[in-house]
């Protein structure tokens, strides 16, 4: 059994690297690469997720970002609302 040098193998290891990519079943279609993109929507699009005990914050978030705050800004505006079930 011989030795295989490790400039054949990266030799070996690019080549069928390449062959991959020009072959490749995931290139993307001349169809798909031409397809208009949809229009923006005026939503912003907001997403919040939160428990039934965090609404209020998130709402203080999603006011913050409505105005333009940076997210971590809105998180940390959500975040500064006092819990009613926080128990100390």
């Amino acid at each position: 059994m011989s030795r295989t040098s490790r400039r054949r193998f990266l030799t070996t290891t690019a080549a069928a690297s390449a062959a991959a990519l020009v072959s490749s079943p995931f290139a993307e279609s001349p169809a798909a690469a031409q397809a208009p993109a949809p229009p923006p929507s005026p939503d912003p699009g907001f997403v919040l997720v939160t428990s039934n005990n965090g609404l209020e914050a998130a709402k203080a978030a999603r006011q913050a970002l409505i105005q333009g705050y940076d997210p971590l800004d809105a998180a940390i505006a959500g975040v500064n609302i006092p819990s009613s079930t926080r128990t100390t």
